[in-house]
């Protein structure tokens, strides 16, 4: 008896069809606009600088993968057009900002955020939405970085922080105690010159060494009294 029951509570509890899903598969409807719906989304994608502004810290950027439209032709891969006027999201806070000088070519990420940010990209704050929208192609924000394999980075440092030229012309090397090193270290390399200007002192804590030799404990060859030069530095 209690197997009975079972069985016809299994039953009551079955998903059945409707004699409209049996005849006009009504699933795979309902499965369609699902899935074009998640083709509507946007989220993040890869892209590419085409302008930078530097007075409004804005870019126009060409998004670095073609979507697939369906035409009469058959499916074609169809570049999106480009975006203009897109925020970029600096390193930035506590009155510190890294700034970068983005050029055509460089490469991020565009993030497509939930909301409009029109009124909050003017104003600043917290504002209301402009228009009800999400994840809009217009509502988005590029932030630099992130690399492509033909641009990946020649001698890239996997012990050590840096701030570089891509070339590696120019490095500013912040390296920890380590395997290699006894104590923190940090480094400064460029082809060219280094400039430093200050309002006021430069200090030096510890010993300044100056192509080997240490700028307090160096001696002079002929010194002698009065205003002529004395010799190199022994």
């Amino acid at each position: 008896m209690i197997r009975g029951i079972l069985n016809a509570l299994s039953r009551l509890f079955q998903p059945q069809l409707t004699p409209s899903q049996l005849n006009y598969a009504e699933t795979a409807q309902w499965k369609e606009i699902l899935n074009q719906a998640i083709a509507d989304l946007r989220v993040s994608v890869p892209a590419i600088v085409q302008s930078f502004d530097a007075s409004t810290q804005t870019v126009s950027v060409q998004i670095a993968i073609r979507e697939v439209v369906r035409t009469p032709s058959g499916p074609q891969n169809i570049a999106i057009s480009p975006i203009y006027n897109v925020p970029v999201m600096f390193p930035s806070a506590g009155g510190f900002s890294l700034t970068l000088p983005l050029e055509k070519g460089d490469e991020g990420l565009l993030v497509f955020c939930d909301m409009c940010i029109d009124l909050w990209w003017v104003r600043g704050g917290i504002q209301n939405q402009f228009e009800r929208r999400r994840h809009d192609v217009s509502d988005c924000e590029f932030y630099p970085g992130g690399r492509s394999q033909p641009r990946v980075l020649p001698s890239y440092s996997s012990d050590s922080a840096q701030l570089r030229s891509d070339d590696g012309t120019v490095i500013v090397d912040v390296a920890e105690s380590g395997i290699a090193l006894t104590a923190p270290k940090v480094t400064i390399n460029s082809s060219g010159d280094v400039d430093i200007s200050a309002a006021g002192n430069v200090n030096i804590s510890g010993t300044a060494i100056i192509e080997g030799k240490s700028f307090l404990t160096h001696l002079h060859t002929g010194v002698t009294t009065g205003s002529s030069d004395t010799g190199p530095v022994l």
